[in-house]
């Protein structure tokens, strides 16, 4: 998997799936996680644009923009 299609990947999940009270959403929540996970462990160099993902994410401030699609 290419460093784009991890972005892409990371873009597209709903990260907030474990708050869902709908199980629909969340076994796809868990499902595409379990993808990004495998995806982590077969390719480690993938792990530091997941972390940036999670940072971003965990950050307050709302003006910041999503992490930059890999070149």
């Amino acid at each position: 998997m290419t460093p784009q299609e991890f972005h892409k990947l990371c873009s597209d999940h709903d990260w907030y799936y474990p708050y869902s009270d709908d199980q629909r959403y969340w076994r796809k929540g868990v499902a595409e996680a379990a993808v990004l996970v495998a995806a982590m462990k077969a390719q480690p160099e993938l792990t530091p644009l997941y972390n940036e993902w999670v940072v971003w994410l965990a950050d307050t401030d709302d003006t910041k923009k999503s992490p930059a699609k890999p070149a």
